[in-house]
């Protein structure tokens, strides 16, 4: 009886009865173990209808590896129960030595059950981190459900201790989605629903080039919060529809690059303010919102939208619907400005703003700021 998976020379090609999983470190039953070096590539194609239903505390899918190379992973469980996982991790791809990229290509659904267990983790790790030319890049495209719903679980998880870009691109739902790197390279998130919290950092301890932007793009809903922290250089640009969350719905810290651009389409509604941003030595700053709510759940808590901004050389807020808060409308505290500054703040607001203090703007140096109003601002301003 031919095994399930089969490798010639760097591909593992694996199909059929699946069941228990596969893996590269030798927990999956006999026949669906497969040895990296020498695969590469892993190709998971022709399922049975059952999908792949893990062993107890195992992954679906395992492929890790302690030696400097690429891992491929491509997977279509179309037209099965996709892949399930109780306490490990739908899709688990790691390289341990920090050298070499990842790239996973997901078609089908994914569930997983128990704590600390990602529908989708990709990682790059080890005694690579903070050396110069060591690293790679992730990039992970998902079509399908990606689910989890134990403690500390997410959706879809990359992690580059080391230079290179992380890219994901997920069209069905999901579970939340976290980014991290700590190289200040490419961050680039493409989303649909998401339902728990994003999160992107670029922290800038390690060994990149540290001047990458990070891309923010969810067209559905986020039934979640909304993190971003940025401490390098590059542009910051953030696009979303609607936002809720039982806390603060949108945060956003960035310290250096050229610019943050934050735009929601939607509504933004948190129960403890909905949006806040504050940015240091951030040259250009641009806020485009819709609807807003910081004080979703009425008990008189939380900004609409609250600015604390710092060596900057213009912040432009514009907001087409209405903006309500607990606290204030719209908070903006600003500090120095840049040498080119002249009038850098500009609020516009055509819908209705309340709060306890409807908009209130406080500046320690430059020109002041412009405020256009044309429909209604309640509140002491």
């Amino acid at each position: 009886v031919q095994d399930a998976c089969v490798t010639v020379g760097s591909v593992t090609t694996c199909m059929g009865d699946l069941a228990g999983g596969i893996a590269s470190d030798g927990s999956a039953p006999a026949g669906q173990n497969f040895e990296a070096p020498p695969t590469v590539s892993l190709i998971v194609t022709n399922v049975d209808a059952a999908g792949i239903v893990a062993a107890e505390g195992e992954d679906a899918i395992n492929f890790e590896v302690d030696t400097a190379q690429d891992i491929i992973i491509d997977v279509d469980t179309t037209g099965t129960a996709g892949l399930a996982t109780n306490g490990g991790d739908g899709i688990d791809a790691d390289i341990e030595d920090g050298t070499g990229d990842i790239t996973i290509t997901s078609i089908g659904d994914i569930t997983t059950a128990g704590a600390d267990t990602n529908g989708i983790r990709a990682a790059i790790t080890g005694p690579g981190i903070e050396t110069a030319g060591i690293g790679g890049n992730i990039n992970i495209t998902a079509t399908g459900d990606i689910m989890t719903t134990g403690t500390n679980s997410v959706g879809i998880l990359a992690d580059s201790q080391n230079a290179g870009d992380i890219t994901i691109n997920a069209t069905g739902t999901v579970s939340g989605i976290v980014a991290a790197s700590d190289a200040g390279d490419l961050i680039v998130i493409n989303a649909n629903n998401v339902i728990g919290d994003i999160s992107a950092t670029q922290d800038n301890s390690g060994a990149g080039d540290d001047s990458g932007d990070l891309l923010i793009d969810v067209t559905g809903t986020i039934s979640g919060a909304l993190d971003v922290i940025k401490e390098n250089g590059g542009s910051l640009n953030v696009e979303v529809n609607n936002i809720t969350d039982t806390d603060v719905a949108v945060t956003i810290v960035q310290d250096g690059g050229v610019g943050t651009t934050f735009t929601s389409t939607g509504t933004v509604a948190g129960e403890n303010g909905a949006i806040r941003i504050a940015t240091d030595n951030t040259s250009i700053q641009s806020i485009t919102v819709n609807d807003v709510n910081g004080d979703s759940d009425g008990d008189g808590i939380g900004d609409g939208i609250f600015a604390a901004i710092d060596n900057f050389s213009s912040f432009d807020l514009t907001a087409t619907g209405g903006v309500s808060g607990g606290a204030s409308g719209v908070s903006i505290t600003a500090g120095t400005a840049m040498p080119t500054d002249t009038d850098p703040i500009t609020i516009d607001t055509s819908g209705t703003v309340t709060g306890d203090i409807g908009i209130s703007v406080s500046r320690t140096a430059g020109a002041g700021a412009t405020l256009t109003n044309s429909g209604i601002i309640t509140g002491r301003n």
